[in-house]
């Protein structure tokens, strides 16, 4: 009787271990408010505002910021032109800037991402499909060449988390690599969105503790790789009154909530969301587990546009130029969470 006990228990721990790819059940269920044309004062939810004017310099110009990436001493810009600019969080004097667009190694020809952890600089090609690394000081170090279609990244300790863009049955939406481009492994099914995508950036944060969080928008999932494997963050549910729909087309036709862009810091979960051609915030406490929605109220002429976070903050970088054509300098804003 214990050989045969002995041999369950093998094939119960082999069972166990044969399906890395199993999404752990939702741990927080977000319900957005219906009532969303409401006005939310930005200090409600924020403990403080740091401002810091980025200085380019004569003859620069900052085309539209396509992704943004902050560290303690740094933050880095890239550009519709696939220009990447960097600037010292301290001073706001620009650094440095690079436009490497070509063929070679040390080159790339459309520069979709970045990613920064104080060390280096990484950049993801789409068109080559790369990820290149470089220092501090912009300079080449090496590369990686990523068989897959790829959007987004995040950079881990044992090598990258992509959002794949071609989905099969071996290589799933979110595919683990290591430094060299092998596949550790993949999760998640496909999300549908129809051909059509209102961000391109699916990636929401950084834990304490090396998590990193991705979304699904059309799914409304957030989920958080620990390192180890995939679970499920939390889920946002926009109720029956708004109907969300899953299908994207219908419901930008019909004025149907759109889950844009999500941020994970250590304090809170905050979505951008589309519906009836206006942006709304849905601010989710982690503390208090309560939420609120509706249009963020900052009290400048700079809108809530969040397009990083970093620890307890979200960060947005905006042109002056808005307010004066003369002006090529940048503003960041750090909203510092409660």
């Amino acid at each position: 009787m214990a050989k045969y006990t002995y041999i369950f228990l093998i094939i119960m721990f082999f069972a166990a271990c044969a399906n890395p790819r199993e999404i752990q059940e939702k741990k927080i269920e977000i319900k957005v408010n219906e009532k969303i044309d409401t006005f939310i004062d930005i200090n409600s939810f924020t403990h403080s505002i740091d401002s810091l004017t980025l200085r380019a310099g004569s003859g620069y110009y900052i085309s539209d910021i396509k992704d943004v990436c902050y560290t303690d001493s740094a933050v880095y810009l890239l550009d519709a032109a696939s220009t990447i600019y960097s600037f010292s969080t301290q001073s706001g004097a620009m650094t440095g800037m690079m436009k490497k667009i070509g063929h070679s190694r040390k080159e790339y020809i459309t520069a979709n991402a970045i990613e920064c952890d104080g060390r280096y600089l990484y950049i993801l090609d789409f068109q080559s499909r790369r990820i290149i690394k470089y220092d501090k000081n912009m300079d080449y170090v090496s590369d990686v060449v990523i068989s897959l279609p790829v959007f987004d990244f995040a950079k881990v300790d044992d090598g990258y988390l992509l959002y794949n863009m071609n989905v099969t049955d071996t290589d799933k939406q979110i595919v683990h690599i290591d430094e060299e481009a092998s596949v550790i492994d993949t999760f998640l099914e496909a999300d549908k969105h129809n051909g059509i995508l209102l961000s391109d950036k699916f990636f929401c944060g950084y834990g304490n503790n090396g998590e990193t969080y991705v979304m699904q928008p059309n799914a409304r999932i957030i989920y958080v790789w620990n390192g180890e494997g995939m679970q499920t963050e939390c889920s946002i549910d926009f109720g029956n009154g708004m109907s969300a729909s899953d299908d994207v087309r219908e419901a930008m036709k019909n004025g149907k909530p759109i889950l844009m862009r999500s941020f994970v810091t250590d304090t809170k979960i905050i979505s951008l969301f589309l519906a009836n051609k206006m942006v709304y915030t849905n601010i989710y406490d982690r503390s208090s587990k309560s939420t609120v929605t509706g249009i963020i109220k900052t009290n400048t002429l700079r809108p809530f546009v969040p397009q990083t976070s970093y620890k307890n903050s979200l960060v947005g970088v905006y042109s002056n130029m808005m307010l004066n054509k003369e002006d090529n300098s940048l503003t960041l804003i750090k909203y510092n969470m409660k």
